[in-house]
């Protein structure tokens, strides 16, 4: 089974988000090509944004308070599922692209829900960044107490507004540099 990753840029959680681990972060699932992992589901749906891609990073349009250097590259809409291998906690995120999307809706449609779902998670394709497929199942005799949904949407803000944050200042202290 794959690790969760937290060489994703994390940020702390916040204000009533809980923590993924004793450092307060989240994780992402970060699959090699080939590679697969079994969780669940800890969300009724799923998140998406709209999001740029700078830097070799993800970073959602934060709009009015995005830096202008983001605005020079193409949004793209992404979206997030939270999961966990032992709910509710800890959160560990999966950053979804089309085919993603594709078995959410396929899943919405037969369980009108996701929350408590198994999701086999499988990376397809040769690249880092090929497209994961995903398998729904529903739980067969497990007993849970779910507790409160992550909020994804708080949480990913956050994240992302430390990230360019972050990515201002390398570049401010990279045009100094020079």
């Amino acid at each position: 089974m794959a690790a969760p990753s937290d060489d994703h840029d994390g940020a702390r959680a916040g204000q009533g988000l809980p923590p993924a681990d004793e450092s307060g972060r989240w994780r992402w699932l970060k699959l090699a090509p080939g590679e697969s992992a079994s969780a669940y589901v800890i969300v009724s749906t799923t998140y998406w944004h709209q999001t740029h891609y700078v830097g070799g990073r993800t970073i959602g349009c934060l709009g009015d308070d995005c830096p202008a250097w983001c605005h020079a590259t193409p949004l793209r809409t992404r979206t997030f599922l939270a999961v966990s291998y032992t709910p509710p906690r800890p959160v560990v995120l999966l950053e979804l692209g089309p085919p993603g999307v594709d078995s959410v809706g396929r899943a919405l449609a037969v369980w009108k829900h996701l929350l408590g779902l198994r999701v086999q998670v499988t990376k397809e394709g040769d690249r880092s960044n090929s497209p994961v497929r995903l398998a729904f199942s529903k739980r067969h005799g497990e007993e849970h107490r779910w507790g409160a949904e992550p909020d994804v949407g708080a949480y990913l803000v956050r994240l992302w507004r430390e990230t360019a944050a972050q990515l201002d200042r390398e570049r401010r202290n990279r045009d100094t540099a020079t």
